[in-house]
This record gives structure tokens, C-alpha cells and sequence, in this order.
């Protein structure tokens, strides 16, 4: 059992890690705040940056992770274990 949890985990750093290299360094930097449960303009505000360009990211985010919803990309970015 610790063995099948441990290649889970080594599995799952491998593919967020080739997800994650996908994304420009400003949607990496979206992401967690996604991930946090903020609205568009909270982390437009955030970022200094308009509502439209996070829009834009979000998009990009999407189509490069192959997800059409905000869950989608979070859960495969952040898997849960089962």
C-alpha cells in the first residue's frame, strides 16, 4: 500500500509538472488563485491587470490543459487521491 501511494505521488508531480510547464508565467501565476475560489475581477485586481486579459488567461489555461470548466483544470492540476 505505502509503495502504490508512493508512485501515485511521484505519477502525479510528473504530470502537473508537464502540465504546468504548458502554461505562460502569468497563467501560472492565475492558476492558484483559481484554485483559492476568487472571482475574475478579485484576482484582476490582484494582478494589476483587466478583467478581459484574466479572461484570456483562463481561456489559455483551458485549452492548453485540454479542460473546458474551472474544476476541470483544478482537479487535474491538484488530483485528489482516492
Amino acid at each position: 500500500m505505502v509503495l502504490k501511494r508512493s508512485l501515485y505521488s511521484i505519477q502525479v508531480t510528473l504530470v502537473k509538472k508537464s502540465l504546468i510547464k504548458k502554461l505562460s508565467p502569468r497563467e501560472r501565476e492565475t492558476l492558484p488563485l483559481l484554485a483559492n475560489g476568487l472571482r475574475y475581477k478579485e484576482i484582476a485586481d490582484g494582478l494589476s491587470i483587466s478583467i478581459e486579459t484574466i479572461r484570456t488567461h483562463v481561456r489559455n489555461i483551458y485549452l492548453k490543459l485540454g479542460v473546458g470548466s474551472r474544476t476541470d483544470a483544478l482537479n487535474k492540476i491538484y488530483p485528489r487521491k482516492f
